[in-house]
């Protein structure tokens, strides 16, 4: 073996720095190393010690108040828990007003249809006026006046609402509401058969005709 081989059979190149160190080049694998990798890259003649150029750099180290404290994200995790938790509610909260919304729009549907609505109001009508007729009859129970009149409120209120969302179509004109009860009477309601017997109303004489 020649001094200028190595023991694989091929050449070795050692080459030498003025800063000390070996380079050594293996022909098998093209991959450079050599004992002072640190040192072969100073620039030669640049003045610095090539101890001093060995050395890493120092970390940078952040102080100590800038760092995040281990309480200041416990805090901020608490926060945005509780901030996810209401925007959750607030969502629900959404769903539940939307939901109600489209039960009472397909509620008033019969709104939009004026002989439906009309047809409602003459059915509320009926019974206002049913409810006043027995009403006189009624008075012996405090309670069950008391519930009369409360009734017939409410349908004084709903008769009202509905004449003022829509007007009278063609051809129709509004239901009269009764402002008040009729006076109380003691005579019964009038029977259909004393209703249907009961002559009409006279003529009324015209401008040639005399009175007897």
């Amino acid at each position: 073996m020649t001094p200028g081989q190595s023991c694989r059979g091929g050449t070795s190149n050692s080459h030498e720095f003025p800063s000390g160190g070996s380079l050594s080049t293996s022909l098998d694998t093209g991959y450079t190393h050599g004992t002072d990798v640190s040192l072969q890259y100073v620039p030669r003649g640049s003045g610095d010690s090539p101890a001093r150029r060995a050395t890493p750099e120092a970390a940078v180290v952040l102080p100590q108040s800038s760092l995040p404290r281990s309480g200041a994200v416990m805090e901020l995790s608490q926060s945005l828990s509780h901030l996810r938790l209401l925007v959750q509610d607030v969502d629900q909260r959404v769903y539940r007003c939307c939901d109600e919304i489209d039960s009472l729009h397909q509620r008033l549907d019969w709104v939009q249809v004026p002989r439906e609505l009309w047809d409602r109001i003459r059915g509320l009508d009926d019974r206002v006026a049913a409810l006043e007729r027995w009403a006189p009859y009624w008075q012996d129970s405090g309670r069950r006046d008391e519930e009369t009149q409360r009734t017939l409120a409410v349908l004084r209120g709903q008769i009202d609402l509905l004449a003022r969302l829509r007007g009278a179509p063609p051809g129709h004109y509004p239901v009269t509401v009764p402002v008040g009860p009729p006076a109380a009477s003691s005579a019964p309601p009038p029977s259909p058969s004393t209703t249907l017997s009961t002559p009409g109303p006279q003529s009324l004489p015209g401008p040639g005709q005399g009175t007897a």
